[in-house]
């Protein structure tokens, strides 16, 4: 959440404690769930807080889609470190970003977990601030779907299955997707089917994955998850020669 990172550095940079900054806005301890990304803040608060603060509402707006752009540089940037298992990559990133709480850093950290084979170990208090954070959603933008993709193994099937069978029914429009935009919903849907199908879950709902991937435009930006899906499904009918055929092309990522 932006917005929760933009407060934290106004405050911090006025030398303010949280108590100092919320005056009669808001709790000091709703100030920090909100600068940690835990909850959202109503515009109206928000604006309130600024005032309060003699921040100008004009900086802000300014500055907000730098602050877009900065995130999504960083979750390209992690995106390839991620696919090239390159853990060194990732933990600069970490290092050098100016919002060490916010969910995208989160992400980064189990993104490292993942890579090292400790999913397990990953800390609570991160997953739950993950997971709150998405199942909070209602309108979802590239910034979220990037938080789901490499996230995905954080959730119970029953969570996950919901919420992709809901971006499965909603995210259609895929003339009016950017190539990023495809890239993650057909990412997204990977991950889930892996899940699914280590588990057994419902056949109906993967095959149901399977066919959005289908559908998703034949872009080559996804070239390597279609592969991906054709070899789930040649391993569960038990193709062998079709497996073989399409690793090798797998392999050449």
């Amino acid at each position: 959440m932006i917005i929760g990172d933009y407060l934290r550095q106004q405050r911090l940079a006025l030398k303010l404690s949280r108590k100092e900054f919320s005056k009669n806005v808001i709790d000091s301890s709703h100030l920090a769930h909100i600068e940690n990304n835990r909850n959202e803040i109503r515009a109206v608060t928000f604006i309130e807080l600024l005032n309060e603060n003699n921040i100008s509402i004009f900086d802000f707006l300014e500055n907000f889609g730098s602050f877009h752009a900065q995130s999504h540089a960083l979750q390209i940037k992690a995106s390839e470190a991620f696919f090239n298992k390159d853990v060194a990559a990732l933990e600069e990133l970490i290092k050098t970003n100016p919002y060490p709480h916010s969910v995208s850093v989160q992400v980064i950290k189990f993104m490292i977990n993942k890579l090292n084979g400790q999913m397990d170990a990953f800390p609570r208090k991160s997953r739950a601030i993950i997971k709150k954070y998405l199942l909070a959603i209602e309108d979802w933008d590239e910034n979220c779907l990037w938080i789901l993709a490499n996230s995905v193994e954080l959730y119970d099937m029953e969570e996950i299955e919901r919420i992709v069978d809901w971006l499965m029914h909603s995210e259609r429009d895929f003339g009016e997707y950017t190539d990023y935009h495809v890239k993650l919903l057909a990412q997204i849907v990977i991950n889930y089917l892996k899940q699914a199908l280590r588990k057994d879950c419902d056949h109906g709902q993967i095959a149901q994955a399977y066919q959005y991937l289908e559908e998703l435009p034949n872009r080559s930006i996804i070239f390597y998850e279609k592969l991906e899906a054709l070899y789930m499904k040649a391993a569960q009918k038990g193709r062998w020669d079709q497996m073989f055929a399409i690793s090798q092309y797998l392999d050449l990522f």
